[in-house]
């Protein structure tokens, strides 16, 4: 034909713009000179020649932009016959077609590299590289409605691409670098669309995620960045798809059903990917907080596999056992598996338990009387046995991740545990009158001991105190020791002795309240060793002093009520003669023994206290006590002070001053 003279022309005159035209002539030819008798065959075949013609003048004349325009051609005008013209009968020759023009169009530019054919790579490859398989993948589903016979096209398409990959890599060009990934990429999309056209939602997140985990491997080892985004986006992909059609999943026993597998093989994946980029390093410099983020979406999918699980299975009361039985053993498993393989990024779920234990065991008190009842009684010790054994692992192993809060939570915890456990047996055996003062008595009593038991493991340097000394005397006691403080002032409320006589202070609520005390004086000792906690060991001192004095005021009180039978209220208690001399006698007594206690000791500070003190008492028998004056408790309780005070002038002199 006339056009392709002038092909040969150009090619011997090396005229660029005549092989242009005669190009374009050649591929019009056949649409102007039609005479509409739809014989597909000829036509096609036609072109198949001119493409092989074009292609070998191009070969030896390094023109690429006459592949171009030769593919554009061709796809243009199989697209308009196409849309009119085709039918299912033609499948067979039309395929064939198909397939042979693909893979001219897809080989040459692999072809021209590899054999070194002449001319410069330009744009017009890249569009050609890929344009083809877009058109050619739009061709194929056009023509194919069966959806197992889309998926073979599909691998068989990946694997092909994969081969052209393989000849390009095995190169090593950094000239060709762009060129071979963008082979591998199309590769992969086509398998990667071939799996949900061939299976299920549950083998195509399967195989997407391991897909995707590979991807990544592989783009770390040759430090492919693209590849490595891909094999991640792809996991994404997979959980979104797994998502989607979760519907269809079918939940029919524990464990072994469609939704735990499928996302436990995603969280596989993630884990796995966690691991390689943590191994990475800091190349890239994404990967470390790409690692954290698969981490993240590793242990979401875990969690809601578990949750589907315990959701349908387990009854609602146990459910909160079941979530922390759960949580523990995967927290055992991530530390164990992660301190095997040396990683620490993937033992840092086991952290998770701390907030896991006050967690549920909020939710089981919500449906329960208290924490050990049912499943729970047995997951909650072990939860916190296994927590210990994570912290100590942590300790022993440096990671520091967390390591002050983990213990400080594990503590209070364990703690609040104990305590709501212990107010709740001393508090359902006792009558509803007095459930309230035993339950007080068993949370002080509780506060003690947490107390006192951080002490001991500091003074004798047992762990885990000795792990973080300054936050365990600190951070850990503070708010304890707030709380014993105002219970202590809460135990006014309760006259005691319910059910037993009043014996002070052997009474259940004062031996308490006296331990609780003791343990804020005892803080405040132990603080006093460390310097920057000498101010504040100061304040808690004088805290427990003043508690002590208000104990003391509470005693006489349930004195007045329980021996003399003056009622337990505030009025009562102000109106009572008995009740306001007692006060003003012993108020004396201390006044005086604190006085004689400094003037010996040369304490000018204390001795003013006890003066002080003294003050006050005077100035309630002239305010207060007045009221009942003339009665024998205010004639004696006056005649008392006074003797006091006149023995303290001569026992207790003020002591000189320092200057």
């Amino acid at each position: 034909s006339i056009g392709a003279i002038c092909l040969l022309m150009a090619a011997r005159q090396n005229a660029q713009s005549l092989a242009a035209l005669g190009i374009s002539g050649a591929f019009l030819a056949p649409i102007l000179a039609s005479t509409g008798s739809g014989d597909y065959v000829v036509l096609f075949g036609y072109y198949l020649l001119l493409n092989a013609f074009v292609v070998t003048v191009n070969w030896f004349k390094g023109w690429r932009y006459l592949n171009f325009a030769a593919f554009v051609f061709t796809f243009l005008v199989g697209l308009a016959w196409g849309s009119r013209s085709y039918r299912v009968e033609y499948f067979a020759t039309v395929e064939a077609f198909l397939i042979i023009f693909f893979l001219i169009f897809s080989a040459l530019p692999v072809l021209m590299i590899v054999c070194n054919a002449p001319g410069k790579r330009s744009i017009a490859d890249g569009l050609m590289f890929f344009g083809t398989p877009i058109a050619a993948a739009g061709f194929q589903q056009a023509m194919l409605d069966d959806r197992m016979a889309l998926a073979w096209s599909a691998t068989i398409a990946g694997i092909y691409y994969l081969a052209l990959w393989r000849m390009l890599f095995v190169r090593r060009d950094p000239s060709i670098e762009v060129m071979e990934r963008s082979h591998l990429g199309i590769g992969a999309v086509f398998l990667t669309m071939a799996v949900p056209l061939a299976f299920g939602a549950q083998v195509t997140t399967v195989l997407w995620a391991l897909e995707g985990s590979v991807l990544l491997w592989y783009g770390l080892r040759l430090n492919r960045s693209l590849a490595s985004a891909a094999g991640m986006l792809l996991q994404v992909a997979a959980g979104l798809y797994f998502i989607v059609h979760i519907g269809d999943a079918g939940h029919a026993r524990p464990f072994f059903n469609s939704v735990v597998i499928g996302a436990i093989v995603i969280a596989l994946a993630a884990l796995f990917s966690a691991r390689l980029l943590e191994r990475a390093g800091k190349e890239p410099d994404w990967s470390s907080t790409v690692a954290r983020v698969s981490l993240v979406w590793a242990v979401a999918w875990i969690a809601y596999a578990a949750w589907r699980d315990i959701d349908v299975f387990v009854e609602m009361l146990n459910q909160p056992a079941a979530v922390l039985v759960v949580v523990a053993f995967l927290a055992l498993l991530f530390d164990i598996l992660g301190g095997a393989i040396g990683s620490r990024l993937l033992r840092t779920p086991a952290w998770l338990l701390t907030l896991a234990i006050p967690l549920t065991g909020i939710l089981h008190l919500a449906h329960s009387a208290h924490l050990l009842t049912g499943a729970f009684a047995l997951a909650l010790p072990a939860a916190f046995a296994i927590q210990y054994w994570i912290n100590f692992r942590f300790d022993s192993d440096n990671l520091e991740f967390g390591k002050r809060a983990r213990h400080l939570l594990t503590f209070w915890v364990l703690g609040a545990a104990v305590g709501a456990e212990l107010a709740w047996w001393t508090g359902h055996r006792s009558a509803a009158v007095a459930e309230g003062f035993w339950k007080l008595a068993a949370w002080m009593a509780t506060g003690a001991a947490m107390i006192a038991t951080v002490i001991k493991g500091l003074q004798a340097q047992r762990w885990p105190f000795s792990a973080d000394p300054k936050s365990y005397l600190t951070i850990a006691c503070a708010p304890v020791l707030v709380l014993l403080g105002l219970a202590v002032v809460y135990s006014g409320q309760h006259s005691a002795a319910w059910g037993m006589p009043y014996v002070p202070p052997l009474n259940p609520l004062e031996i308490v309240s006296i331990a609780a005390i003791v343990s804020i004086i005892w803080w405040g000792d132990c603080a006093r060793q460390q310097f920057e906690l000498d101010q504040a060991a100061t304040f808690a001192t004088r805290i427990g002093y003043l508690l002590a004095f208000v104990l003391l005021n509470f005693i006489l009180a349930r004195v007045a009520h329980h021996w003399f039978g003056v009622a337990y209220q505030e009025h009562a208690l102000y109106r009572s003669a008995l009740f306001q001399g007692l006060l003003s006698f012993v108020w004396t007594c201390l006044a005086i023994g604190l006085m004689i206690y400094a003037s010996r000791g040369l304490l000018r500070a204390h001795w003013f206290t006890g003066f002080g003190l003294l003050a006050i008492v005077g100035a309630k028998l002239l305010l207060v006590d007045a009221v009942n004056s003339g009665t024998v408790i205010w004639t004696g309780t006056l005649i008392a002070v006074a003797l006091l005070v006149i023995a303290a002038s001569y026992f207790a002199p003020r002591p000189p001053s320092n200057d």
